[in-house]
């Protein structure tokens, strides 16, 4: 067996050079192949039953340079073996669940964790080391269902936060169900991620800040998402010429963690279609990067001489800006 190589003498095809014969044929075209090391693993990927899971992948990954990794694939039984890795260099071993949604990886032979951080590199020391082992369990969970007008929502990304360890992510089925599986003991925020409806973090939050945090096992922990109304308007220089690529931000007024933010199209309109529902919106255009200072609505140079704007009864249209290159003073917006 030999390592995969690329003209000229590449192990990524992103990094190969490039042949044309638009101008007639091609020679000397050599590779000269390496032997793949003999040096790996071997192991078996289970569920938390202990059954052998079949045509799952299984990578291994450099800890000091990520271009370097195998991967390869169980059998039918769930066992695999992992070729090509250099002896005496340190490597995740991690599995993907297409049934969790997660990498998991390699802990010891009897427990596998989903955060990299947590997990235990291999360092090849002979020319198989066995009983590498990754188990692919449930864990502690967190579960609900996520609701928009009574309907059931499909397809909708759930996340939970907690300190110190790697999000985790997921999405609803069918039914609007989900399970973020595998989690630490710890209390997570568990929140929305989505373009389509206002922010929500449990238990009905409209912030990171103001949410109840969940700590596993967790069932029922259910989202009621709401459509957010429209907000629009147009950005235009001092002679009425069209502004694009210009940030616009808007945010309940004293909680900018519940931010959101989109750039004006090319006849400097904009539309922010899911805004949070408040009654009390503070809205900005921010073009420093083009050399206009930032703007509060309505045409203030300072958050405390803003106006806010209430879209609880619809959506919301002519909220212009006129940007001005070099006023005599402006606020920063602490994003």
């Amino acid at each position: 067996m030999y390592i995969r190589q690329c003209y000229s003498n590449q192990t990524r095809i992103g990094d190969a050079n490039k042949l044309s014969t638009q101008t007639g044929d091609l020679t000397d075209i050599n590779f000269n192949l390496n032997q793949i090391s003999p040096y790996g693993i071997s192991g078996m990927v289970q569920n938390e039953n202990g059954d052998g899971l079949p045509f799952v992948s299984v990578d291994a990954i450099s800890i000091d340079d990520s271009n370097v990794s195998s991967s390869t694939t169980t059998d039918e039984n769930g066992f695999y073996t992992l070729l090509g890795l250099n002896l005496g260099q340190k490597y995740w071993i991690y599995s993907y669940s297409d049934q969790y949604q997660l990498d998991y990886y390699y802990l010891n032979q009897n427990q596998s964790v989903t955060s990299r951080e947590q997990a235990v590199p291999i360092t090849p020391t002979v020319s198989i080391q066995n009983e590498i082992n990754i188990i692919h369990a449930i864990g502690r969970t967190i579960s609900g269902t996520v609701f928009s007008e009574m309907q059931a929502v499909s397809g909708q990304w759930v996340s939970g936060i907690a300190l110190e360890t790697t999000p985790q992510s997921t999405k609803t089925d069918q039914n609007g169900q989900y399970t973020l599986v595998s989690l630490e003991y710890l209390p997570y925020t568990v929140q929305i991620e989505t373009s389509n409806y206002a922010y929500q973090a449990y238990s009905l939050a409209t912030s990171p800040g103001s949410a109840t945090p969940v700590t596993p096992t967790c069932s029922h922990i259910d989202f009621y998402l709401e459509t957010g109304n429209a907000i629009k308007g147009r950005v235009v220089d001092t002679a009425g010429n069209p502004l694009s690529n210009i940030w616009i931000y808007v945010w309940p007024a004293g909680n900018m963690d519940a931010i959101q933010q989109i750039k004006t199209l090319a006849d400097g309109k904009y539309e922010i279609s899911n805004a949070m529902i408040s009654e009390n919106l503070m809205i900005c255009a921010d073009g420093t990067d083009q050399g206009y200072p930032l703007r509060y609505y309505s045409d203030a140079l300072s958050p405390e001489h803003a106006q806010t704007i209430n879209n609880t009864y619809g959506d919301v249209s002519d909220i212009d800006f006129e940007l001005e290159k070099n006023p005599r003073h402006s606020w920063i917006c602490n994003r």
